[in-house]
């Protein structure tokens, strides 16, 4: 199975965007820590859009702003992708990356809304981390099916297309399909790309087990974060195709049908773990909005 170009750095500067709706030029260069190859290539397209060179990656970003650098470093990330997005699974590339921001925001609006009085008084730091652990582990949960798409992008275009759902019987389950046509599932897939990459094991679990209702985590945040994926994963069916991710069998849920299911349990009766909260949570989607606003010029 061959490895695709992960853009590691990606849920990161997501995450700080939705944390705040703004980033300052420490976030950025904190991010681009991640991949060596960022801070040049940042640069570089930075100074393709100035009159005149800067030399300085932090002196860049302090010209075009740091909300543009963030959307330049989505654009850099994505272009990763370009491989794919340019061939027939191009759609699913896009709409599992909307899938995943949206399990992500989800993830960590339920972590976040749901910590104890005396906990949430712990200091911002801890709030933060909570925050883009949650944001991460939302956003790579179905990384297996990137993998499955680069490995066989005819197939994978085949197999999550509305053909193909509608003939899907619901009895067969979605990694049962997989399995037959790739060899193996999305959660096998994922799993075993995040173990060779190296990402942290909590990343990897979340990845294997987010379709195992009995599976548990060890570590006690890790156990919360993967139920928090998991709901915020079956949230997503009930908000319309942009956000519920690439499938091959038909899995649109209404919000009734949502808040019965089992993994709503553990969320009780708090408002702010209710269905409708989650409905009127403000999904700007940063990965589809700086691809469509940064094909011509950098600066606003």
């Amino acid at each position: 199975m061959s490895l695709p170009p992960i853009p590691r750095v990606l849920p990161r500067i997501l995450s700080r965007l939705h944390a705040a709706e703004f980033v300052d030029k420490e976030d950025i260069l904190a991010v681009m820590e991640c991949d060596p190859t960022l801070e040049e290539r940042i640069l570089s397209y930075i100074n393709s859009q100035l009159p005149r060179i800067v030399g300085d990656v932090g002196q860049a970003v302090r010209m075009v702003g740091p909300t543009t650098a963030a959307g330049i470093v989505i654009r850099l990330s994505m272009s990763k992708l370009n491989v794919l997005r340019r061939k027939t699974a191009g759609s699913c590339v896009r709409q599992l990356i909307q899938h995943s921001e949206a399990t992500a925001i989800l993830a960590r609006h339920l972590l976040c809304r749901q910590r104890p009085e005396p906990a949430a008084q712990t200091g911002d730091s801890e709030d933060q981390d909570l925050a883009q652990t949650a944001f991460a582990k939302g956003f790579v949960h179905d990384l297996g099916k990137l993998v499955l798409i680069y490995n066989n992008p005819e197939r994978g275009a085949a197999l999550y297309g509305d053909n193909w759902i509608e003939r899907t019987p619901e009895e067969v389950s979605e990694r049962a399909v997989e399995q037959r046509a790739f060899g193996c599932d999305h959660t096998e897939a994922g799993a075993y790309v995040a173990t060779e990459i190296g990402l942290p094991a909590g990343l990897v679990s979340v990845m294997a087990t987010h379709h195992d209702a009995d599976a548990s985590a060890t570590d006690i945040s890790d156990s919360r974060d993967l139920r928090a994926v998991r709901t915020a994963n079956l949230a997503t069916k009930a908000m319309g195709t942009k956000f519920s991710g690439l499938h091959a069998q038909d899995v649109s849920l209404d919000w009734d049908a949502c808040v019965r299911h089992p993994e709503w349990f553990h969320w009780g009766s708090s408002s702010s773990a209710a269905p409708e909260t989650l409905e009127q949570e403000d999904f700007v989607l940063y990965s589809e909005f700086f691809l469509e606003n940064l094909s011509g010029a950098v600066l606003a």
